[in-house]
């Protein structure tokens, strides 16, 4: 390019200066490494670096801005001409790790909807499988006259062996969710180190609400849902009296053991939902709630007591069930508030709530609007789109078809 040519360049996509007319004290030019070079103006509003730093009116940079993602889906900008990432001008270092950053959380986001998604299919599967394998189960070990304790533990280790491997399946993707494992909480992790550490000085600041904390509630409610699965599956077999009693007493001792944990995590999940604005998940922490209340108290005691005992154990029955048919009747409020996002669970709601009034039976076939809810995550992450955040800070994916909140 000549000297004349090099003049009459464009450098100022806002007021269209050429290289010759721009005020270089003004407006000082930054040369690229692709060769290309811009004015500062210019390389500032490409970058948006209004977005990562506080700047005054005459455009200095008086400090970085809380990190907050970008979410555009294009990854890290460049050069105007040539596209080559601005990653060795010192001046947008903080503009492009970030756009790093937040291109890593949007891969974290698309894995773990993979993950949730595989999960969600096994389960499926186990729970269609249940009943098929209990009545083998029950065939294999009918009642005899001398029960083995031994041998009862034996052969219910033996059946439960399936549904604990994917348990802990279940447990590990939960946990993989977490905060310190999610691509800004290990960068936090490591300067909180470093400063602990090394006394370094980092103005790295981000925004918690970046931290997807939804893959971690829906980890919880899969947790929950496959316990509820296999205490079900347990109790049918408890209440078979043509199984050995041994191995009875030991399905009774293990669903009263279990219980407590079980309705402890609902709480903790209903309470952590509801702050996180997932109606979706509270609405699943109650009804498994209302279920495992239900199953705790057709495993309580039944032996006598004087008719003054008895009464206060029929009024804090009577007490606990009162709690639980009105957390059901807030699970129809919530799902009248956000329809668009719960409708596929009033179903489960209207299944807790027959067994709440007596009911023996349960069905764990999904009805086709869950089935739709499910392909329609599944097909989120197919082809094109852009991504944004909604007004909870939850990442939202746009396609020509349909926006999806992943939460």
């Amino acid at each position: 390019m000549g000297f004349p040519e090099i003049l009459g360049k464009t450098v100022d996509f806002i007021m269209y200066d050429t290289y010759g007319d721009v005020d270089i004290d003004e407006n000082p030019i930054i040369f690229l490494t692709c060769g290309h070079f811009y004015t500062v103006s210019t390389l500032d509003g490409l970058m948006d670096l209004k977005e990562s730093y506080i700047i005054n009116p005459e455009g200095t940079i008086l400090g970085p801005k809380p990190a907050s993602g970008v979410a555009s889906g294009k990854g890290p900008k460049g050069c105007p001409e040539c596209r080559k990432p601005l990653r060795d001008i010192h001046r947008y270092n903080r503009v492009v790790k970030l756009a790093l950053l937040d291109e890593a959380t949007r891969r974290f986001v698309a894995n773990a909807q993979k993950q949730y998604l595989g999960l969600l299919d096994d389960v499926s599967i186990m729970e269609g499988k249940l009943e098929g394998e209990r009545k083998a189960f029950i065939e294999s070990n009918r009642a005899i006259s001398n029960p083995d304790l031994s041998t009862a533990n034996k052969a219910i280790k033996g059946y439960k062996r399936s549904g604990q491997d994917l348990l802990n399946r279940v447990g590990f993707f939960t946990k993989s969710m977490a905060q310190s494992e999610q691509p800004f909480g290990k960068i936090n992790s490591l300067i909180i180190d470093a400063k602990r550490r090394r006394n370094v000085d980092s103005s790295f600041v981000f925004d918690e609400a970046i931290i997807q904390t939804g893959f971690q509630y829906r980890g919880q409610a899969v947790y929950l849902r496959l316990n509820w699965a296999i205490l079900w599956d347990w109790d049918t077999i408890y209440n078979d009296a043509s199984v050995d009693p041994a191995i009875r007493e030991k399905l009774h001792a293990d669903i009263v053991a279990s219980i407590p944990a079980l309705k402890q995590r609902c709480l903790n999940l209903r309470q952590s939902a509801n702050l996180a604005n997932l109606p979706q998940h509270e609405i699943e922490a109650r009804v498994y709630h209302t279920q495992f209340v239900v199953l705790e108290l057709n495993h309580q005691s039944k032996e006598s007591m004087p008719p003054e005992e008895q009464a206060k154990r029929e009024a804090a029955i009577a007490a606990v069930s009162l709690a639980e048919k009105e957390s059901l009747k807030e699970c129809q409020r919530i799902c009248a508030r956000f329809p668009g996002t719960t409708s596929y669970l009033k179903d489960d709601i209207s299944k807790a709530s027959r067994l709440l009034n007596g009911g023996t039976f349960y069905s764990f076939v999904s009805d086709e609007e869950k089935q739709q809810v499910y392909r329609a995550m599944a097909g989120q992450f197919l082809g094109t789109g852009h991504w944004y955040y909604c007004q909870n800070n939850h990442p939202v994916r746009i396609t020509a078809s349909e926006t999806l909140t992943i939460g």
